[in-house]
């Protein structure tokens, strides 16, 4: 079952690596001459949207203006996007049915799923927020953008599980961790999640 999640894992990754580039050209298209320089904290966004979907029974929120795009490969949802300067976040969300996973194990997808990106991965270890929700932190090395900082939230439903990763350089991530909190901190479970309270 577990070879089963993570070759779906893989093609979802796979997928991203044929959009990704599509996508960075969009994103390097809407950069400005106005783009602040990173280094000291970036100002929260002032103007939100919702980002849900109706059927898997989830929302969040992101700064107005991310770019968004999204796929299903293997039954898994993923979706990409990227906050608009001077913020510049990347952030990932994967879908999936299992109701047998825990947390850790989608911590261990997660983390499979920025290797078959190509970055390597040290994930630290996951902090309980709830009893259906936790987080960890994690840093990356790519071979062509260098070192990264993540926050990787994972959630667990009754029979969805949903993995959020939100990231930047490692000096971009620190200008924007306010920012950053805030999209996690908004991700929600309409169920209440497996245990029905969150």
């Amino acid at each position: 079952m577990k070879a089963n999640r993570l070759f779906s894992i893989f093609l979802a990754a796979l997928f991203m690596l044929v959009a990704l580039p599509a996508l960075t050209t969009d994103v390097f298209a809407q950069k400005t001459t106005k783009a602040k320089t990173v280094g000291k904290k970036i100002a929260v966004p002032k103007t939100w949207d919702y980002i849900y979907d109706q059927k898997k029974g989830y929302g969040f929120y992101v700064p107005a203006g991310t770019t968004m795009e999204s796929e299903t490969a293997k039954g898994v949802d993923v979706i990409v996007m990227t906050t608009p300067a001077p913020t510049k976040i990347d952030i990932f969300v994967l879908v999936y049915k299992d109701k047998t996973l825990t947390k850790e194990d989608l911590l261990d997808d997660a983390v499979a799923f920025l290797e078959a990106l190509g970055q390597e991965v040290t994930p630290g270890a996951l902090r309980a927020e709830s009893e259906d929700y936790a987080v960890a932190d994690a840093t990356t090395v790519h071979p062509e953008l260098g070192k990264g900082k993540l926050r990787i939230l994972v959630g667990t439903d009754i029979t969805d599980n949903y993995i959020m990763i939100i990231g930047s350089t490692v000096k971009n991530f620190d200008a924007n961790e306010e920012t950053i909190n805030t999209i996690w901190g908004s991700f929600e479970m309409w169920s209440g999640g497996a245990s029905g309270k969150n």
